[in-house]
């Protein structure tokens, strides 16, 4: 799980990355909000879930 958190939070950082070669201005953004809430979602959702699992509280 965390190489797919991992994973997820890259490709999302390269799509916001990708936007700026989107020719329209309402596109770009769009895009770049995109790679926004996927890179989001990868770091707090799987990676942090990921880390939960194994926290040292847990022990």
């Amino acid at each position: 799980m965390k190489i797919l958190g991992l994973v997820i939070a890259v490709f999302g950082w390269f799509l916001a990355v990708v936007s700026v070669k989107v020719p329209s201005a309402p596109a770009q953004i769009a895009v770049a909000l995109a790679g926004f809430i996927i890179a989001l979602i990868g770091v707090v959702g799987v990676l942090n879930g990921a880390h939960l699992k194994n926290a040292i509280w847990k022990r």
